[in-house]
C-alpha cells in the first residue's frame, strides 16, 4: 500500500463511526482534534467518490514552472548549489545578469528555488544559527501594491511568515490598510492554516496601531508572545512585493474590471504552490485562538442561534432555550460559530444549518 492509499484508509477509519451512525461528527471532532469542517469535507468526498475521494490530491502545478524547460531548471539548480549563501533577491539578480535570454519572473524563480531548499528565502548567515530554537517565531508584514498598468487602485497585501526563513505561510489582500486589531481574523486563520501554534509573533513596522495594551491583551489571552519589532529588516519582503506588482501587471494587462479576488486567486498559485495537507491544531489551541473571533451576544431560540442570515445548531443549545449566550464567529468561515456561556466557558461549536 502506497502513502496515498494509507492516508485515505486513515481518513476513512476516522469517519467510519459516523458513516455507520455510531457517532456524531462532533464526538469524532473532540476525540480526534480534527476540525468539524474537515471531517464534514471528508464525509462529503467519501459519499461522492468513495475511498478515491479521500486520496490526498497533489496540485496540478506542483513542480511545474511556467516558461522554464528542463535545461533551465538544471542550470538554476547548479547555479543555486554554488551560491547558497545568497538571499533570494540577490540570487535572482545575479542569475538574471548571468543569462543572456532571461524571461523568468521573480515569483517563478522563487518557486523553483523554494522547491530545492526551504531555507532559501533568508540571509543565511544571519538566520541559520537561530532557526532551530526560533522555529515557532512568526512575523506579520503589510505592504501597498500599486499596479497602474492594470488598475488604478492600491491593494494592501499582508504576509504571515516564518520569522527566520521568511517562508510565507499565509497572505490576504485588502482594498485598505488594516490596523493590528483589524488583522485579528487574519492572524487566527494564518495560525490555523499553518497548523503550528507560534511561541511568538513579531509585528514589523508596517503594522499600525499596535498599542502596548492590545499586545499585552493578545499575549495574555492566547499564550502567544505578541511584540513589535521596529528593527526587523523588511527589504527582502518588500522586494518580493515589488516583483508581485510586476507579475500582476504582466498577467492582467489589458483586463478590465479587475478585482482583489482576481489578484488573490492569482497569487495563491505560487505562494501556496505544493502545499501539503497538515494536521489540525489541537482542541486546546483552537480555543485559545477563539480570542481573535468577532464576539456578539445572541438569544437561543428553538435550540438554534441566528447570526445574520444563517441559523446555527448544536444539541447542547436545547439546554439554554431563551438564554443570551456569547458567540464568536469568523469572517473566513460561515460554517460554524463558537458558543460560550455567561461565564465565558466554552459550550459548543454550532453548525450552520440554513440560509434564512
Amino acid at each position: 500500500m502506497d502513502k496515498k492509499d494509507s492516508f485515505s484508509e486513515e481518513k476513512l477509519k476516522i469517519i467510519e463511526p459516523f458513516l455507520k451512525k455510531e457517532k456524531k461528527l462532533k464526538e469524532i471532532e473532540e476525540e480526534s482534534s480534527i476540525s468539524y469542517a474537515t471531517l464534514k469535507r471528508w464525509v462529503k468526498a467519501y459519499k461522492e467518490k468513495g475511498v478515491k475521494g479521500l486520496t490526498k490530491k497533489e496540485r496540478s502545478d506542483k513542480n511545474n514552472f511556467k516558461k522554464v524547460d528542463e535545461g533551465d531548471l538544471e542550470h538554476i539548480e547548479t547555479f543555486y548549489e554554488k551560491n547558497k549563501n545568497l538571499s533570494i533577491s540577490t540570487l535572482y539578480k545575479k542569475y538574471s545578469d548571468s543569462v543572456k535570454k532571461f524571461n523568468i519572473s521573480y515569483p517563478t524563480f522563487y518557486r523553483i528555488i523554494n522547491n530545492l531548499d526551504s531555507f532559501v528565502k533568508k540571509d543565511s548567515k544571519k538566520y541559520l544559527k537561530v532557526v532551530e530554537k526560533n522555529s515557532l517565531s512568526y512575523g506579520i508584514f503589510q505592504f501597498p501594491l500599486y499596479i497602474p498598468a492594470v488598475i488604478d487602485t492600491i491593494f494592501y497585501i499582508t504576509l504571515y511568515f516564518e520569522m527566520y526563513t521568511l517562508k510565507i505561510t499565509n497572505f490576504t489582500l485588502d482594498d485598505s490598510q488594516k490596523s493590528f486589531k483589524k488583522l485579528y481574523p487574519f492572524i487566527r486563520e494564518s495560525i490555523v492554516r499553518d497548523s503550528n501554534f507560534p511561541k511568538e509573533v513579531f509585528l514589523t513596522n508596517t503594522i499600525t496601531e499596535a498599542s502596548k495594551k492590545s499586545l499585552r491583551e493578545c499575549s495574555f489571552e492566547t499564550n502567544i508572545n505578541f511584540v513589535t519589532d521596529e528593527d526587523f529588516d523588511t527589504e527582502e519582503l518588500k522586494k518580493f512585493c515589488y516583483f508581485i506588482e510586476l507579475d500582476i501587471s504582466h498577467e492582467f494587462y489589458g483586463k478590465s474590471n479587475l478585482t482583489a479576488y482576481d489578484i488573490q486567486k492569482f497569487l495563491e498559485l505560487y505562494i501556496f504552490v505544493g502545499e501539503e495537507e497538515k494536521s489540525p491544531l489541537e482542541f486546546y489551541f483552537m480555543r485559545k485562538l477563539d480570542f481573535f473571533l468577532t464576539k456578539s451576544l445572541r438569544k437561543v431560540n428553538k435550540g438554534s442561534i441566528r447570526l445574520k442570515n444563517n441559523l446555527y445548531f448544536d444539541e447542547i443549545l436545547n439546554n439554554f432555550e431563551d438564554d443570551i449566550l456569547e458567540i464568536r464567529h469568523s469572517q473566513y468561515d460561515e460554517l460554524f460559530i463558537v458558543v460560550y456561556d455567561k461565564k465565558s466557558d466554552f459550550l459548543c461549536i454550532a453548525e450552520k444549518i440554513a440560509d434564512c
